[in-house]
């Protein structure tokens, strides 16, 4: 079962590693979304094994891919701007990645 404790830091730290690795997305479709999907799992992933080692593969990939899926449906372009400049994300984007975060743990078997 996965721990309370996982936050929605996850979700921002996959949008800083997108933009920070030169992907920089400017719409969330197609190729791009892709791109964003295929990264973010993969940075959930090795933040969940690294931070999180009590969590099994299975949550935990549960977990990432909503994580994944829900953070490129609610990442805007505004949000990658806001991102890039600011090597940080809004506080309403924090906001919004604790949202999903909590709907996620509770799919992947945690409440």
């Amino acid at each position: 079962m996965m721990s309370n404790k996982l936050l929605a830091a996850p979700a921002i730290g996959i949008a800083l590693s997108v933009l920070l690795s030169g992907s920089a997305i400017a719409q969330l479709a197609g190729p791009a979304r892709e791109t964003f999907l295929r990264v973010s799992l993969a940075g959930c992933l090795s933040s969940m094994r690294q931070n999180h080692p009590e969590v099994s593969a299975a949550p935990a990939r549960v977990y990432c891919t909503c994580m994944a899926d829900k953070g490129a449906d609610i990442t805007t372009a505004a949000d990658l701007a806001y991102i890039t400049e600011h090597k940080t994300a809004s506080e309403d984007y924090r906001q919004e990645a604790e949202v999903l975060a909590t709907s996620c743990r509770a799919g992947a078997g945690s409440k």
